[in-house]
């Protein structure tokens, strides 16, 4: 039992695996030459503002510099210091939506359904890794929209967190 629900985990892991910044969550220390991005954002990242940042990470919280295509964002969140707190990713999830759900519920993770996004959707919180993500299915895949929180730094309350990452997947659904 122990042996497949690691499996399980593992294969949830991977799918997030390529929205991944690849720093890790251990690096607490600042990085004194990080700034705020202040280029233009272009792709998906271009759907995410200050506003969102704010709503989902706080206050004393800016923009690293983002991986951003028409396909996926992947957007650090830092502190102004260049503390790394997390992410925010908006793009395909890599594996079927019936897949998705499946190894949610075999990890006992809570799916709250979510309506007006696609086909099916669903708000997932896997609290272990602090990794909060709405799953969509849109007839030409399925989409991913998360917040990731790291070193210390703790989501909005759940209401919350899911009307701004609904918020956020409607633009990214409608633009496709």
């Amino acid at each position: 039992m122990f042996r497949r629900r690691a499996a399980l985990a593992l294969a949830s892991c991977l799918a997030f695996a390529a929205c991944s910044d690849g720093s890790g969550s251990g690096d607490s220390t600042p990085a004194t030459t990080a700034t705020p991005t202040t280029v233009a954002v272009t792709g998906l990242c271009a759907l995410v503002d200050e506003g969102d940042l704010a709503a989902l990470f706080g206050a004393g919280m800016a923009f690293g510099t983002p991986e951003s295509t028409d396909a996926k964002c992947n957007w650090p969140v830092t502190t102004v210091d260049g503390g790394t707190r997390g992410r925010i990713y908006l793009g395909g999830s890599g594996i079927p939506y019936d897949t998705a759900v499946a190894n949610s519920e075999q990890l006992d993770q809570e799916m709250t359904d979510i309506e007006g996004l696609g086909a099916r959707a669903h708000f997932t919180a896997h609290d272990l890794d602090a990794l909060y993500w709405i799953t969509i299915e849109d007839g030409s895949g399925t989409l991913s929209v998360a917040a990731e929180y790291q070193n210390g730094a703790v989501p909005p309350p759940e209401a919350e967190l899911i009307a701004v990452l609904k918020a956020l997947a409607a633009e990214y659904v409608a633009g496709r």
